[in-house]
């Protein structure tokens, strides 16, 4: 029998990946740049704030609607993230 080392990948879900995108900010910092990506799919989407499943927990949303808001809500991040980065470098 061949002992070999297996890889064991882990797979992440959508707010994990986040929280570790975020990790570098602080608590106050987090929170804003969270609010800034809610007004974004807000305006993009043209929806009402109460569509939004982890901004009101107690409304019962379809299972496909959380996994694609969820999903929309890391890409923006994602993208907003890497605009802050490379909104303060300067090209000469």
């Amino acid at each position: 029998m061949k002992k070999g080392n297996k890889i064991v990948k882990s797979e992440k879900n959508d707010h994990q990946k986040l929280i570790y995108l975020l990790s570098e900010y602080s608590p106050l910092e987090r929170q804003n740049f969270l609010r800034e990506v809610d007004d974004l799919i807000i305006k993009f989407l043209k929806i009402d704030q109460s569509y939004l499943p982890w901004l009101n927990s107690h409304k019962k949303s379809s299972k496909k609607w959380v996994k694609l808001s969820r999903h929309i809500r890391l890409i923006l991040s994602k993208i907003h993230h890497e605009h802050k980065i490379h909104e303060g470098r300067v090209l000469h």
